[in-house]
Order: structure tokens, then C-alpha cells, then sequence
């Protein structure tokens, strides 16, 4: 039996977990009590809290640009309140730029226990920014799932609008006396 317990440790030790938090701005958007960006959020820490002992931890949050926040940790209860503690961003890089972060990782870890997991709102303007970034971005997730499992978590809800306000200014400027 302490050779199957020591079999058991080895795998766990080999599982690689990619963490990649959408944290654009429309991940904000209000569901019932609580936002997608929290929802995201929790789903990803309760997640990581249940790995086993020795799984490293890598977490990326993609807001006004991709950012790698946590590397390799393998204390599973430290990953988890790191992810607890982010906050999201105002602005809205794209969705590529958090895959090209996801599958540059991977190429250069190559490990064999990998898995990516995805939490985003999937709005359009995220994941399909112009015209050629749909096929860019489908062929990311097809070169992730050649070199890892990847799930895709969607913590948006029924969105009412798909609009967020960032900035408000006169199209002309008047010059008014007091």
C-alpha cells in the first residue's frame, strides 16, 4: 500500500493548473447579488482548494492587459486567497492575449498532468475583438487542448445589455462664462 500512497503523491505532484480569470470591464456586470468577475473568482479559489497537496498553481488575469499574478505555487490554500484578492480591471485586452499567455506557458513547461481552465462572461467583444481574431482564437484553444485538458468556465449570466460605460465628454466644447 505505501507504494500505491507514493504512486498517488508522484501524480499529484505532476498536476500543472492554469488558472486564467477574465477580468475585462463587462465582467462586472451585475447577476442578482453578485458579479461575474466574483462568481469567476470564488468558483476558481474553491477549485484550486480542492487540488491535492503538491499541484502547482499558475494564475493569469486578463483585464487592460494579460498578467501573470501567481507562478507555480504549490501551497493550494496561499493560490486560493491570492485569487480571492485580485480585482478586476476597467479595461478590455482581448481574450488572445490570455490564450497566447496560457499556450506560451504550457510550450515551456511541458508537463505532462497540465490543465487550463478558463473563467470569462464570453462576450463577444472579449473573445472576438476584429474579424481575423476569431480564427486566432480558436486555433490558441485548439493548440491548448493539443497539449493540455481545458475547460471553460462560463460565469456570465443573461447579460441585459453588453455595453459599459467608460468615459463621458462633449462632442463640442462650449466655453461658458461661470
Amino acid at each position: 500500500s505505501s507504494h500505491a500512497h507514493r504512486y498517488a503523491e508522484c501524480a499529484a505532484r505532476e498536476r500543472s493548473i492554469l488558472v486564467l480569470l477574465d477580468g475585462t470591464a463587462s465582467m462586472q456586470q451585475q447577476m442578482g447579488v453578485i458579479d461575474s468577475f466574483r462568481l469567476g473568482q470564488k468558483k476558481a479559489a474553491e477549485m484550486v482548494r480542492g487540488l491535492p497537496k503538491g499541484a502547482k498553481v499558475t494564475v493569469g488575469l486578463l483585464g487592460e492587459r494579460m498578467e501573470e499574478v501567481i507562478r507555480e505555487e504549490t501551497d493550494v490554500h496561499t493560490a486560493a486567497s491570492r485569487i480571492e484578492s485580485l480585482r478586476p480591471g476597467a479595461g478590455a485586452a482581448p481574450m488572445r492575449e490570455g490564450l497566447l499567455w496560457a499556450n506560451d506557458f504550457l510550450e515551456k513547461n511541458q508537463s505532462s498532468g497540465a490543465e487550463v481552465y478558463v473563467f470569462s462572461d464570453y462576450q463577444k467583444f472579449t473573445w472576438t475583438r476584429e474579424g481575423s481574431d476569431a480564427a486566432e482564437t480558436g486555433g490558441l484553444i485548439q493548440s491548448i487542448g493539443g497539449r493540455a485538458s481545458i475547460y471553460m468556465a462560463d460565469v456570465g449570466g443573461t447579460p441585459s445589455y453588453n455595453y459599459i460605460l467608460t468615459g463621458l465628454r462633449p462632442v463640442e466644447w462650449l466655453l461658458s462664462a461661470g
